[in-house]
């Protein structure tokens, strides 16, 4: 199976998505009734015509996500000395936003409040979350920027 979808796993993943594509398409637009622009919202969303997409959406995100974690796990199992450079970063990422996010002010204004409904620790998760970002943002561009430099004097 290994060699199979590294030789054709590109392709095939291609294929599978053009052709869910393809049937979203044909079913969204079998279900769209004439005047569908000219209904109000609540109309439009009643026809169910893109639940389709919608479903299949969310399974397919559940399905990669589960995946993921499970060819995470057998990663970690069959290959622990690996595994714990990824541990690391992981709990390296975790320090940097309960830090960001302890440093977060947590100001809200009336208007945030009012129009999108944002507390205090909703405030300082996003802005934690945005630090965090910037953060491992210029890590990233440090990093890149220190491999030129020393693959230029190699």
């Amino acid at each position: 199976m290994y060699k199979f979808l590294t030789k054709n796993g590109q392709l095939l993943s291609f294929v599978v998505g053009a052709a869910i594509s393809v049937l979203f398409i044909l079913i969204a637009s079998s279900g769209i009734p004439d005047g569908f622009d000219q209904l109000d919202k609540k109309e439009q969303f009643a026809t169910g015509s893109f639940d389709f997409g919608l479903y299949a959406s969310i399974f397919l995100t559940i399905i990669a996500f589960g995946l993921m974690i499970a060819f995470g796990v057998f990663q970690m199992a069959t290959n622990p000395k690996g595994a714990i450079k990824g541990i690391a970063g992981i709990v390296a990422i975790a320090v940097i936003f309960l830090i960001a996010y302890n440093m977060g002010d947590g100001t809200v204004t009336e208007k945030w409040a009012s129009d999108f409904d944002v507390t205090e620790n909703v405030s300082r998760y996003v802005s934690g979350a945005m630090t965090t970002t910037l953060i491992l943002g210029i890590i990233a561009v440090a990093a890149l920027v220190i491999s030129e430099v020393r693959n230029f004097f190699k």
